[in-house]
Formats: C-alpha cells, structure tokens, sequence
C-alpha cells in the first residue's frame, strides 16, 4: 500500500508539473498604472477612526504569453516619500487578477497604512492635505501562482507615481435630533441636553472641537458651554449629546408646544476647529452651526 501510495503521488506530481508552461520562456505580465482611477480614499488621523490613510491602486495587467497568467499578489515595500511607513503595508496589497493568454484585466488594490503620533509619513500626508505633490512608490514583485505552486518574479519598481491634492476636510453636517430636553435639575439650575446629528461627509476624518458654545431660545441666549469635542471619522454619522446648564428662570420656556403650535425657536452658535492630530487644525468662523425648533 505504501508503495502505491507513493507511485500515485509521484504520478500526481509528473501530472501537475506537466501542466505548468517553461519557466524559462515566461515573459512577465506588464503592470500599467491608471492613475484616473486611483488617489485617496479615506484618511482618519492618528486617535480618530481607525487611524490609517487608504489609497486606491489601480493597473491594467498585461499577460504576453500564450497562456494564461493568475497573478496572486504583490509583495512589496511601500515607500511615501523616502519614507517606508510600516511593514503591516505589505499585507494591504494582496488582491489578484487572471489573465487570460494575450489578455488584459484590471486590478484594483486598496493600500492601507496605519497613523501612528509619531509615524514619519505624517509630514508627508499634510504635504499632500495642502496640495503638494506626494511621491508613492512600490518596490517589489510580482507573485504568480500555478495551481497551488507560486512563482515569484524578479524584483522591480512596480509603481512610481505623483498624488496631488489638495484633500481637504468637510465640515459635518449637523441636524437637530429627537431626544433633547432636561436632565438634571435643583432650586437654582437644570441641566438640558441637546442632542445633534453629526455626519462627516467627507474622506477626511478628524476632531470637531466646538468652543464658546452658546444656546439661545426664541432668539435670546440662555446658557453657554465652553467647549465641546467629538471624533468623526471619514465618512461616519455620531450622535453628540451636548449638556448645559441652565438658569431655573429659562425653564419656563421649555414648556413643549402645545398641538398644532410651531415650538420654540433655538439655535446654537459658536467657533468650530476640524482638528486632524499630528496633522493639522482647520479654523472655521464663528456663527450658527444648526438651528430649529423644540417640539
């Protein structure tokens, strides 16, 4: 039995290496890089979100052999700048295609690159956040597979290319939620809550920081907080629920409305910052940030 067991692989093996075409006449697939269809997809600053930058890579593969080609991955070292962020970037670039003979097809990767505080490729991104050109490199190669053996190709510069920006943050969307009212109250004061939809609509994740909040109702200003923050990442939604303190004489006009009434007008003003940490700051003026009316 042992020695059939042997014979079968052996003839297996014969069977598996007969199927794979001469090495040695194999003509490397061309990687052409598009770059319409790549740039930034997302960035959340260190401390915010997931904390990584996220590119879009996209090439058209060219097999010019007579049979086809299943390009497993790229293994390569990602350099921003003449800086290599992380090893972990390796990983964030498996993503195959297969070729056909004399074909082409096209391949989308997704690079990943984690933010660290003290990542050196900060300074680069916030060179790219303000429109100058960011210099992106993948040296490495290619890894082909035939079945379940892989070869792996000469090393080469797979990728050279320039992004440009500017990439600049959005500011968030804000909406007056259900769910606002009193929290707390004593002889002297209530705590009210307002509760506010917040969506970043953006790429760029970062730290809204709000600062000499003041809350008016019916047009006059009765409580002010002096600050507020919440993280909101690339493209998230987050409910901030805002405490103030309010005089016992402002209660009276939070009487709810009574049916078929318009309620009470509010409004909430102040200056906002878009922090990016170890990035940078976006100072937004001061003024309304949402308004609408107490049900």
């Amino acid at each position: 039995m042992r020695r059939l067991a042997l014979l079968l692989a052996l003839s297996l093996c014969a069977t598996l290496l007969g199927c794979l075409p001469d090495l040695r006449s194999l003509e490397p697939p061309r990687l052409d890089y598009l770059p319409a269809a790549s740039g930034l997809l997302r960035l959340d600053p260190p401390g915010v979100g997931a904390g990584e930058a996220v590119f879009a890579l996209a090439f058209e593969v060219y097999n010019p052999n007579p049979y086809r080609l299943r390009l497993e991955r790229l293994e390569a070292e990602v350099l921003i700048g003449e800086v290599s962020p992380a090893p972990a970037a390796r990983s964030a670039l498996t993503g195959g295609a297969l070729v056909g003979a004399l074909g082409r097809e096209r391949l989308a990767l997704e690079l990943r690159l984690p933010l660290l505080p003290d990542s050196p490729v900060l300074s680069e991104l916030n060179a790219l956040l303000s429109g100058e050109a960011l210099d992106l490199r993948l040296e490495g190669f290619p890894v082909l597979a035939f079945g379940q053996l892989e070869q792996a190709l000469s090393p080469r510069t797979l990728l050279a290319t320039r992004l440009r920006g500017p990439f600049l943050p959005e500011p968030p969307r804000l909406a007056l939620e259900p769910g606002s009212g009193l929290r707390e109250a004593s002889a002297e004061s209530a705590v009210y809550e307002l509760v506010l939809r917040a969506e970043n609509p953006g790429p760029i994740g970062y730290r809204w920081r709000a600062e000499a909040l003041e809350l008016r109702l019916a047009g006059e200003p009765v409580a002010a907080l002096p600050s507020f923050a919440a993280d909101l990442p690339a493209g998230s939604s987050a409910l901030l629920r805002i405490p103030f303190e309010l005089p016992r004489a402002a209660l009276a006009t939070l009487e709810p409305a009574a049916p078929g009434q318009n309620g009470l007008s509010l409004s909430l003003l102040g200056g906002v910052d878009l922090e990016l940490p170890g990035l940078r700051v976006l100072e937004l003026p001061v003024g309304v940030l949402v308004s609408g009316r107490l049900e």
